[in-house]
């Protein structure tokens, strides 16, 4: 009887298809598990590999400082090897955070910090390497947050980064503390190419790298994603500023709340 036999082996056809599919996607899960802990553990090879031979040209250095004659263009070579060295020696260690930050998750140690003077310092570390392409406008009041400011400075450091390597070349970046309803925000704009408007949530996902970017700077795609999952473990909102497309300028902003007694009224 056809009829009789036609829908058991449609059900059982059906039941198996759905089997091999709930398989492959295991399968490929299985995948992406394995590749993401053997990204991560070379990530952190990488990166405790490297700390060690900087620190020892850091120390040549200084030994050379001390050794040189007078000849001023000595003095300025050992300089330029010892800023450099502790350029790479700071990437490095935001390499390293930012790997286990990709992984874990955020746990912040919270303690009142002033937000205009965290900025300021980040600020004045990131015009080390960029110069005077960096304005910063402070707020008129010290915007105390509760945060860590360790963690913070990573992910506003990562924006300000972002903003100098994608920016047009000589081109100002521009640095805003904004006060009110008892929020602080960050606003960090350069001039560049803007973001496309069906890229502009992927950016925050993880290895996403937009069309642009992969012909302007190299990166993992992860400083965006772990940016925003910092600013969200301090309670606060890190977004991009919706621009049209024909738009050169870019805005990112974090928002985060003041801590009561220094709210404003």
């Amino acid at each position: 009887d056809d009829e009789s036999v036609t829908l058991p082996l449609s059900v059982l056809a059906a039941t198996a298809l759905e089997r091999m599919h709930s398989f492959e996607s295991a399968s490929r899960a299985a995948a992406d598990a394995r590749a993401e802990i053997l990204r991560s553990a070379i990530l952190d090879a990488f990166a405790h590999e490297f700390k060690t031979p900087l620190a020892i040209i850091l120390a040549a250095a200084g030994g050379l400082r001390e050794t040189a004659d007078a000849r001023r263009e000595h003095l300025e070579m050992t300089e330029i090897i010892e800023n450099q060295t502790m350029r790479l020696t700071r990437l490095t260690t935001r390499l390293l955070r930012i790997a286990r930050l990709d992984r874990d998750d955020v746990k912040p140690n919270l303690e009142p910090t002033s937000l205009r003077v965290l900025l300021q310092e980040i600020v004045d570390q990131c015009a080390i390497q960029y110069g005077p392409r960096i304005s910063a406008l402070p707020a008129s009041l010290p915007a105390e947050v509760m945060v860590d400011p360790e963690l913070m400075s990573l992910a506003i450091t990562q924006l300000l980064d972002n903003a100098c390597k994608y920016a047009f070349p000589d081109s100002v970046i521009t640095v805003d503390l904004l006060v009110a309803d008892a929020f602080a925000e960050v606003r960090i704009t350069n001039g560049g190419n803007a973001i496309r408007p069906e890229e502009q949530e992927q950016i925050f996902q993880r290895f996403f790298r937009g069309n642009e970017t992969e012909h302007v700077a190299p990166g993992a795609g992860l400083g965006l994603y772990v940016a925003r999952k910092i600013v969200r473990a301090h309670g606060g909102l890190l977004e991009l500023d919706p621009r049209p497309a024909e738009s050169e300028t870019t805005t990112f902003r974090i928002r985060l709340p003041i801590l009561p007694t220094r709210a404003t009224p």
